[in-house]
């Protein structure tokens, strides 16, 4: 062959090498502009419900209810309903963007093996909207961080989406874990277990509005100024880590610690019960709607929390000082 067909050969090679690349790269482009599930942004208003399951169980079964999602394997307790917007729309919005793996024996390492396997570390997230539903397993996040895993049941290709996708890591992870939901401006006092009150005291009795601890003895100043205050937004802020059943409490081993009641513009008082057993802590709430979900559970609280259902007397004041001993009175 001479050499201006070599040239010629070379040429042409590197014409259809470019040819295919460009193709190539049209397919890729087009691939990547599709949908985790096409049909779903159109049906977005209609879902009402979605659930995540795990092998270990169930992790979140949300139904719509009034147009507020609930935990309906927990009695329609509220959910944090900004959390489940979120998964909605980043599953909306979730994008095949690269084909990895269709080897089953290679799932594990992505997270991606059925359910049915005991060690597998996926998570089924099922999305139902009146008769239509989308499943999808999700695995593990990509190593460079960005993306996540997964491919659709029944089917053997697996993907990476570049779309961050957030999960609860228990079933408790995503209730509305605020214990109250009085706002600060009806609250008129605390009481601790009616022996000391951190009460209101109103505008036209003081230079301001201002709290005060009616047992606050003449010759002990408070421990700071805003130590009153801040024990009613510790009260009102309370929160739970979960749910341990529907009331009442368990009577075995479950000692009464404490009680603290938050008194309110209306007269009626919303009261707070805590109980302990080694080293766990319950909580039960009784507001006087007495069909508010808080009425119906036993909460378990850390022990951060329940620290503040325990305050003495002593926490709100300055401490006492101790008297110094002369060098002559400390020697025998």
């Amino acid at each position: 062959m001479t050499r201006s067909n070599l040239i010629i050969a070379a040429l042409a090679a590197v014409a259809i090498l470019v040819g295919w690349l460009l193709s190539s790269g049209d397919r890729q482009s087009e691939f990547e502009s599709q949908l985790l599930f096409p049909e779903l942004q159109a049906n977005v208003d209609s879902v009402d419900s979605l659930s995540v399951q795990a092998a270990s169980g169930l992790l979140l079964h949300a139904s719509k209810l009034d147009g507020q999602w609930v935990a309906a394997n927990q009695a329609n307790y509220p959910l944090e309903n900004d959390k489940i917007i979120r998964l909605l729309n980043s599953l909306v919005s979730a994008q095949l963007d690269s084909a990895k793996t269709a080897k089953p024996e290679n799932f594990a390492r992505l997270g991606l093996s059925d359910l049915s396997e005991q060690d597998s570390g996926a998570r089924l997230v099922t999305i139902a909207a009146a008769d239509r539903q989308w499943q999808v397993l999700l695995g593990e996040t990509a190593s460079s961080g960005t993306g996540i895993y997964l491919r659709q049941p029944e089917q053997m290709q697996t993907w990476l989406s570049r779309t961050d996708i957030e999960l609860p890591g228990d079933e408790f992870a995503w209730l509305n874990k605020q214990l109250l939901a009085i706002d600060k401006s009806q609250v008129t006092g605390l009481s601790y277990n009616e022996q000391w009150h951190i009460n209101l005291q109103p505008a036209e009795e003081a230079d301001s509005e201002s709290w005060v601890l009616a047992e606050q003895p003449q010759d002990r100043a408070l421990q700071y100024d805003t130590i009153l205050e801040n024990s009613v937004d510790d009260i009102l802020n309370l929160k739970f880590q979960s749910l341990l059943q529907q009331r009442p409490v368990p009577t075995d081993n479950w000692n009464l610690v404490s009680e603290v009641s938050i008194n309110t513009l209306s007269g009626e008082a919303t009261v707070l019960t805590l109980y302990e057993s080694e080293a766990q802590h319950l909580v039960l709430v009784d507001t006087p709607d007495k069909n508010a979900v808080q009425n119906q559970w036993v909460f378990e609280v850390s022990s951060f929390y329940a620290d503040r259902l325990k305050r003495e007397l002593e926490y709100f004041l300055e401490p006492v000082e101790e008297p110094e001993t002369s060098e002559a009175e400390s020697t025998p």
